[in-house]
């Protein structure tokens, strides 16, 4: 409860020996002539040195308490027009030490700051959580929306391996599903992009077939397919050699590539000659891609084959 007291006559020195106010009251400008305190909103515990606005037990240096059905805010304001004008909030260790920065609400974080390290004369936004040396913790760093963790950023002692794009309402295999960046992998979003590539020697009959293991069934999406050999050998004269796109077992229009000697003449050893085709293309989830090859006499022998099925929607 506030109380008001006045001074007004020389009487009053006596009195002022001793003081009206409670212990750790700020006192200030009342109505009129009246000094006043209010001290359960504004409060200085001088044993601990700490400042309590809205609380007369602040457990910090400085403790702000509201109570509001709302919104409670805290606002710094630069009201200059000047274009050099700006504002700053600075968190700041006079021996240099790590610390923390946290924002708490509805029982859960939305900022958390902790054992930052800053390397020096850097200009960047560094969010950490305790994974500096010293700490040696592995939290990873999350960014939420929607009810689910959208960007994470799992780390170690040795720093970030791995950030992923990830919406745990979607499952990995589904079409539309996240984008996963990780350390030592190519780029994924829903499947692993499939690749296939050889330089060792392939043999391709009269018989219709895919070139050694250039197939994947993935989820349902759309992908970009190429596919490409080299031909370095021929066991008959006037071979012509094919390759093309397959689907679910359907051949893929404008996707079939020839290569054909010039008259009788057959593939011979380091020819070198090449063949190449691409297409994007729709699966539903339960069809193959595929890359198939055939000649239309003996063998042909390739090299340097190349299949490469990349996801992209």
């Amino acid at each position: 409860m506030a109380s008001d007291y006045s001074y007004t006559s020389a009487t009053d020195t006596v009195q002022s020996l001793y003081s009206p106010f409670t212990t750790g009251s700020i006192v200030f400008q009342g109505s009129g002539t009246y000094l006043s305190q209010n001290n359960s909103n504004i409060f200085w515990d001088n044993v601990n040195l700490r400042l309590g606005i809205g609380t007369n037990t602040p457990s910090s240096i400085l403790q702000i308490v509201g109570n509001a059905a709302g919104n409670i805010s805290s606002n710094i304001t630069n009201s200059s027009t000047s274009t050099n004008a700006s504002v700053s909030y600075s968190l700041t260790n006079a021996n240099g030490a790590t610390g923390s920065f946290y924002v708490f609400a509805n029982n859960f974080i939305l900022t958390y700051l902790s054992n930052v390290t800053r390397l020096a004369g850097s200009n960047s936004l560094w969010l950490a959580s305790d994974v500096n040396s010293a700490s040696g913790g592995t939290d990873p760093i999350v960014f939420s929306a929607g009810g689910y963790n959208n960007i994470t950023a799992q780390v170690t002692t040795n720093g970030i391996t791995a950030i992923n794009l990830t919406d745990t309402g979607i499952p990995a295999s589904s079409a539309g599903a996240p984008l996963s960046i990780t350390s030592g992998q190519v780029i994924t979003s829903g499947i692993t992009n499939s690749e296939v590539n050889s330089s060792s020697a392939l043999t391709i009959s009269t018989t219709l077939g895919v070139i050694g293991g250039a197939t994947v069934t993935p989820a349902a999406g759309t992908y970009l397919v190429i596919g490409s050999v080299n031909i370095t050998a021929s066991s008959a004269g006037g071979n012509i050699l094919s390759i093309e796109i397959y689907v679910g077992g359907s051949a893929q229009s404008d996707t079939l590539r020839k290569a054909m000697p010039t008259g009788t003449a057959a593939f011979s050893t380091f020819q070198n000659m090449s063949l190449s085709t691409n297409k994007i293309v729709t699966v539903n989830g339960s069809q193959a891609i595929a890359l198939e090859a055939v000649t239309s006499a003996g063998t042909v022998t390739v090299t340097g084959l190349n299949f490469d099925v990349i996801r992209l929607a």
